[in-house]
């Protein structure tokens, strides 16, 4: 190999363990998401839910809105999640 590549490949790894390093961590824990839209909406509307944040896959998302009950729109639902409805 010559010294050109050696020192090519060396450049490419140190970039890529320093991009490695000072990434932001990627957190994959499961969180609670309330629905607080009284009145309804889409599923996949930041604005509905408690915190600014969408459920993902992992969370679990809670519509507990006494009255009038809530009617999101489920029309956009990605597959990638499981749903569950229960009643209370």
């Amino acid at each position: 190999m010559s010294v050109r590549r050696r020192t090519r490949l060396l450049r490419l790894c140190a970039s890529i363990s320093l991009a490695t390093i000072l990434a932001p961590p990627q957190h994959s824990h499961a969180a609670t998401r309330s629905w607080t839209n009284p009145i309804g909406g889409s599923f996949n509307t930041i604005t509905n839910w408690g915190g600014a944040a969408v459920p993902g896959p992992a969370d679990t998302a809670l519509f507990d809105l006494l009255v009038p009950p809530p009617t999101p729109s489920l029309s956009q639902l990605s597959s990638r999640f499981s749903t569950t409805i229960r009643s209370v």
